[in-house]
């Protein structure tokens, strides 16, 4: 990392790539682990134009930038529904980084819910804990959008928020839930 000297910060190391091969790589989001000095970056791709929709990826980082293994498929199976704009947060109790996403897989007829926001937690070692699973509940059934997400050490739990339209009369509004370690 970059030392902070009288009010100006340089960058450190040397610019490296971190995604794998892709189509079509964008959306970044990185957060880190200190304890085991790891990042997890993840963005999403479009790896098989053709035959899938954008997905999120992820790769692990060294903490001085040395990418640590493959690229991760984070938001489950390849489907020809979109997956968009990830977020990271790395929750120090459990040990575990949450990636938060818009997805279209409830979509679609005969679903016709909207977009929700999904989530997985994924181990510093780069397993995925659990299969991905919908944050933004039943009520949702509007487009859910833009997630953002943060872990509070003192609850040991994230708090993932987005904006959603479940309210059409109001346009819409900032909606969250908690989502244990």
């Amino acid at each position: 990392m970059g030392r902070f000297v009288s009010g100006s910060a340089s960058p450190a190391g040397r610019v490296r790539t971190i995604s794998g091969p892709g189509a079509q790589p964008e959306d970044p989001a990185v957060a880190y682990a200190p304890a085991p000095d790891k990042y997890l970056v993840v963005w999403r791709d479009r790896k098989d134009y053709w035959t899938v929709g954008d997905e999120i990826w992820g790769r692990r980082m060294a903490g001085k930038g040395r990418p640590l293994g493959q690229d991760l498929s984070v938001s489950d199976e390849p489907s020809p529904w979109d997956a968009y704009s990830p977020a990271v947060a790395y929750g120090a109790a459990a040990g575990r980084f949450l990636v938060v996403w818009r997805d279209d897989r409830n979509a679609p007829v005969p679903f016709d819910r909207g977009q929700d926001i999904f989530g997985r937690r994924v181990a510093v070692s780069g397993k995925m804990a659990g299969a991905a699973f919908r944050i933004s509940g039943n009520g949702a059934l509007e487009d859910e959008h833009l997630p953002a997400v943060v872990y509070g050490a003192a609850s040991a739990r994230f708090l993932v928020v987005w904006s959603d339209g479940r309210k059409p009369t109001r346009g819409d509004d900032v909606f969250g839930r908690r989502v244990s370690g």
